[in-house]
């Protein structure tokens, strides 16, 4: 979501007569900040998970081989699908 371009448009409206609509703007401004916040935090998390991935070369021990190599493919299939998206985000 690009927050900047809704902020700037807003920021650029007079105030309306009516009460309620400018509740409503100031409601969805606050919600654009949160989005940004949880944005930044997404792209923060997926680049620590990124991270890890890329230094993990094995399992630590054989015997925790099936659980590691789990957990490895959904943090795989969990990057994949967001890689797109913060990249949209940004």
């Amino acid at each position: 979501m690009d927050t900047k371009k809704i902020r700037k448009r807003w920021k650029s409206e007079e105030k309306h007569e009516d009460a309620t609509v400018d509740y409503a703007i100031s409601q969805i401004y606050d919600l654009c900040t949160e989005v940004d916040q949880l944005q930044a935090e997404n792209k923060k998390l997926y680049e620590a998970l990124q991270s890890l991935c890329d230094e993990q070369n094995g399992p630590p021990l054989l015997r925790h081989k099936k659980s590691w190599q789990a957990a490895m493919d959904e943090a795989d299939r969990l990057l994949s699908k967001h890689k797109q998206a913060l990249k949209g985000g940004e």
